[in-house]
């Protein structure tokens, strides 16, 4: 999986992946964006965690990348 478009954000790059006809951005370079210190993917795991009854199952995914 390629990305199709990279976006900047804060001077962090976020790669747009599609996937089933839609566009994802990994959850570690969210975190990096969004300035957490500790590692992206940890970081937005606890939010996920702490806040998932606000998400649809259509708009989160784990995806197993090569």
């Amino acid at each position: 999986m390629t990305p199709s478009v990279t976006l900047t954000f804060q001077n962090n790059a976020l790669d747009l992946l599609e996937f089933d006809n839609d566009q994802w951005i990994r959850g570690p370079q969210i975190g990096d964006a969004l300035g957490y210190k500790k590692e992206g993917r940890i970081a937005i795991d606890r939010l996920y965690k702490a806040n998932a009854d606000e998400f649809t199952e259509h708009m989160t995914r784990v995806i197993e990348l090569p």
